[in-house]
């Protein structure tokens, strides 16, 4: 189908034959016209398929036609990542040349003059935002944002971003809109809680759904297996007689991708890297190189998997293992865009999937063993195979169940502790740093929140050690060795999620650690050799060194 055979105004129409849109992709087709008869609307498609249009598209549409509030905010757009921001914010530019349709992009990551010029196009009244959930929170609760006269409420990639922990947000941002109003809601699946969140936000929506978590054809697909040593050999042998030419590598985590950069970069390869560590300007500037071809190959986290339109990726390489299927579909969807040709490759390592840590992932590591709290398993934390195993007793035999969590590839899994009412876990992760909330129910795990163990402006070593809560419950305390610290964090007693309250910097290596009645902390400081003695006042969340210490050789393990 034809644009033209849509009920578009022709102002919408001469902006497409500028940009010389004139064929309809199916997702296009089925939802431009339920939005344009002001339907509530769930969109389930792949990535890549054109879904961005899909919504711009009918609302600059109704708001070219007029009738809407002047100087007020006409239509919300919640994207999960600045990236897609500022991609959904570009399209709109494109879209609307022909007609007095405004726009403002609102995204974290930025110094206080964007701050500022974000919050005059807020108050003046654009007619659409496009906004990332934590950063339009930050502009309502400082009362100057009206959404009472919001007409269109658009969630693209929701389940990223509930993925990423934005579900609370979302619902707060949907308590500032008015009843009245059109929902649209794009997802690439339609796991349970997208239907739940569905239900609550959208009325008698009508959903179109195509080719669910499902690659794109022509993509040619291929996976090597392969040990972690041998992946930078296998890359260099593959641009050994050609260059590479627009190439996205995805690793694990940020620390895996600046080691892999940097490695391809002795490789004379022309590489840039993208990860959360990274200022806007930076990520800005990155991006713009890759797309200007003065770049060609592109080093990345999952921050860029979802959301970014560049059309001619000729190679997705996977250098670690996706965590699921969706988060695969949606990497590989980089390449074969616009009815392109691509090509994705996979690396496949039978065992841990992370940096080869101290030898620490080049095999299965059992770091940890410990019963659920409703005695029903046995699991073990497996550093190595990044996996929380989980085991049945039958018969005087353990028996893997169903039920094993795979962590994040790379993560490097360490300890696990549960709330004191069994309903939260908290896995502490030696390789990636950090934190992962897990909702606990009858052996299956629902990931609420991940957050780092150490500052973002930290960039030296450093690994996550032990992890410990109080025991009224109420917080958690994680050691971290490099950057030589103990962390207190607060726990939310009906989310589970926790907060960072502060860090005390601690002797060298801070292996292990163990709170005694609540009011004092003993460190096993291993490459300082000492036992460190800490106070600790929970009512006033309080951590002090005593400078009381005891020489001990190399101290791993602080049991009570």
């Amino acid at each position: 189908m034809k644009f033209s055979e849509l009920n578009l105004e022709d102002s919408v129409l001469q902006a497409l034959d500028a940009m010389n849109f004139q064929e309809c992709t199916p997702v296009q087709e089925q939802t431009i016209p339920v939005i344009l008869e002001g339907k509530d609307l769930i969109g389930v498609a792949q990535t890549g398929t054109g879904k961005t249009a899909a919504y711009l598209l009918p609302v600059i549409n109704q708001l070219s036609k007029g009738g809407y509030p002047a100087d007020a905010i006409n239509c919300v757009i919640m994207s999960p990542t600045r990236e897609l921001a500022q991609q959904i914010d570009q399209q709109m530019e494109g879209f609307s040349y022909f007609m007095p349709v405004s726009s403002v992009a609102i995204y974290g990551g930025n110094d206080g003059v964007r701050f500022e010029q974000e919050k005059k196009g807020l108050t003046l009244g654009a007619d659409v935002v496009i906004a990332t959930p934590g950063r339009l929170i930050s502009h309502l609760s400082l009362g100057y944002v009206d959404l009472s006269k919001v007409s269109f409420f658009i969630l693209d990639e929701a389940d990223r971003m509930l993925d990423m922990g934005f579900a609370d947000d979302i619902m707060q941002i949907v308590k500032y809109l008015p009843k009245e109003r059109q929902t649209i809601m794009f997802s690439a699946t339609m796991p349970a809680k997208i239907q739940q969140l569905a239900k609550t936000i959208l009325q008698n929506p009508v959903e179109v759904k195509l080719a669910v978590s499902k690659p794109a054809e022509k993509i040619i697909q291929a996976a090597y297996i392969c040990y972690e040593a041998q992946k930078l050999g296998i890359i260099e042998s593959l641009f050994k007689q050609q260059k590479p030419e627009r190439v996205i590598i995805f690793a694990s985590s940020k620390l895996k991708v600046k080691e892999v950069a940097k490695s391809l970069k002795r490789m004379n390869l022309n590489v840039g890297e993208m990860h959360s560590d990274l200022e806007q300007s930076q990520r800005d500037a990155i991006m713009h190189e890759f797309r200007n071809g003065r770049i060609s190959m592109l080093v990345a986290t999952d921050i860029v998997a979802r959301g970014i339109d560049i059309d001619d990726i000729r190679l997705v390489i996977n250098y670690d293992v996706p965590n699921d299927s969706e988060d695969y579909v949606h990497r590989i969807g980089r390449t074969a865009r616009a009815n392109n040709d691509g090509c994705a490759i996979t690396f496949v390592h039978q065992h841990g999937s992370g940096i080869d840590l101290l030898k620490r992932q080049t095999s299965p590591h059992a770091h940890y063993v410990g019963i659920t709290p409703d005695q029903k398993y046995l699991y073990s934390v497996d550093l190595g195979a990044d996996k929380i195993v989980m085991y049945d007793f039958k018969d005087g035999k353990l028996e893997e169940t169903s039920l094993s969590q795979a962590v994040n590839p790379g993560s490097g899994p360490r300890h696990m502790i549960f709330s004191r009412d069994g309903k939260y876990c908290y896995l502490v992760n030696e390789i990636g740093n950090s934190i992962m909330v897990y909702q606990y129910h009858d052996g299956h795990f629902t990931l609420v929140q991940v957050i780092h163990c150490v500052p973002r402006h930290f960039h030296g070593f450093s690994s996550a050690a032990a992890i410990h809560m109080t025991s009224s419950g109420k917080h958690i305390i994680v050691s971290n060795r490099g950057h030589d610290s103990i962390v207190l964090y607060r726990v939310n007693q009906e989310t589970g999620k926790i907060t960072l309250l502060y860090m005390v910097h601690t002797g060298k290596g801070p292996r292990d650690f163990n709170i005694i009645d609540d009011r004092y902390i003993v460190v096993a400081s291993q490459e300082d050799d000492c036992l460190e003695l800490y106070t600790f006042n929970e009512e006033k969340e309080e951590i002090k060194p005593t400078g009381n210490t005891l020489d001990i050789i190399q101290p791993v393990c602080v049991a009570l």
